[in-house]
């Protein structure tokens, strides 16, 4: 990835190594893949709400979509050629598109019910 990114080979000795590995490693405690994972899907929740925010303001809906097989999912993108899962898994899925029928209001409890402003 750095080579595809930054347009440089990756040098495990760097400084800028160094810097990666010591966040990871000391100030994170991503000590395991799946740590490392569990981090990496927590960015991209950043990513997909700016993604999500400026299709709202081009007036496209979105979905964040959680609670999918991750295997399958994975299993089926490999197939037809999208992802790597020697490198890479899917972490969070998201649909966008355009409604086809007004959404019902929702309902909700008012604001002094859910919380107390204490002084």
């Amino acid at each position: 990835m750095m080579h595809e990114v930054k347009k440089r080979d990756y040098d495990t000795n760097s400084r800028f190594a160094q810097i990666i590995k010591n966040f990871q490693e000391n100030d994170m405690k991503l000590n395991s893949e799946r740590s490392l994972f569990d981090w990496a899907s927590k960015q991209t929740y950043i990513q997909m709400a700016n993604m999500m925010m400026a299709a709202a303001m081009l007036g496209i809906d979105s979905c964040p979509i959680e609670g999918y097989d991750q295997e399958k999912v994975e299993a089926y993108l490999e197939e037809k050629g999208y992802l790597n899962t020697a490198e890479f898994g899917v972490s969070v899925m998201a649909c966008f598109g355009y409604r086809n029928q007004e959404i019902t209001p929702k309902t909700r409890w008012k604001t002094e019910v859910i919380y107390e402003v204490i002084e």
